[in-house]
């Protein structure tokens, strides 16, 4: 028994940082999202490479005036965001224009982790690793496992 336990505690200790919980998650909302993300440039991941650009990495710029400017790869795209309850929606007008898509956002230090709105329940998410894509605001600390702005 003891040999078994042993071995589940090593299992968790091998594990990558990506596949352990997330923690201390703390949703923004109302003021704090909107503060998050207006005047700022944020440089990202996703969970896996896109097919349109054949790289995860991403940057995206906020305006003012609620439009934005994403580059990923050799993709890049002017498009609008928006804050509607505690969720942060956006559109876009080029070649990546389609449905609005919305995300739940939570910080955890400097990194923002953005969410389907499908995939929290109760104000948490399901599962912390079933994140969309991880953010940083461009010139802070990194707090964000493989992400350096």
């Amino acid at each position: 028994m003891k040999t078994f336990f042993t071995a589940v505690i090593l299992i968790f200790i091998a594990l990558p940082t990506s596949a352990q919980e997330i923690p201390n998650l703390d949703r923004l909302t109302g003021k704090h999202l909107y503060d998050a993300f207006i005047g700022q440039t944020m440089d990202g991941i996703y969970k896996r490479p896109r097919e349109r650009s054949g790289t995860n990495e991403f940057t995206e710029s906020f305006y003012a005036d609620g439009s934005t400017y994403y580059r990923e790869g050799d993709v890049t795209d002017n498009g609008n965001w928006r804050i509607s309850g505690d969720v942060i929606c956006f559109t876009y007008s080029g070649d990546l224009s389609g449905e609005e898509s919305c995300f739940v956002v939570y910080a955890s230090g400097s990194c923002l982790y953005s969410y389907n709105p499908r995939n929290v329940r109760n104000g948490k998410p399901i599962n912390s690793n079933a994140w969309s894509a991880k953010t940083l605001i461009r010139g802070d600390v990194s707090t964000c496992d493989n992400l350096i702005s």
